[in-house]
């Protein structure tokens, strides 16, 4: 895989998009995960990411740093 989905992409600066590019790490997918109390209504979007990680949106951000 050699580019970032659409629609995750789309969550994200092009500055952090080129950090996990230079990494070798692209957005795969998105998902809605449950929150910590284990409901969907307080849940938050998971990114996988091509080494087969799911981060949350600032986990992402921390990576790519």
């Amino acid at each position: 895989m050699t580019n970032h989905h659409p629609i995750c992409g789309s969550h994200f600066s092009a500055k952090t998009l080129r950090s996990l590019a230079k990494k070798g790490l692209f957005l795969a997918s998105a998902t809605w995960v449950p929150g910590l109390d284990g409901t969907y209504a307080n849940g938050e979007t998971a990114y996988l990411l091509s080494d087969g990680r799911m981060l949350s949106f600032l986990q992402v951000l921390k990576e790519a740093a």
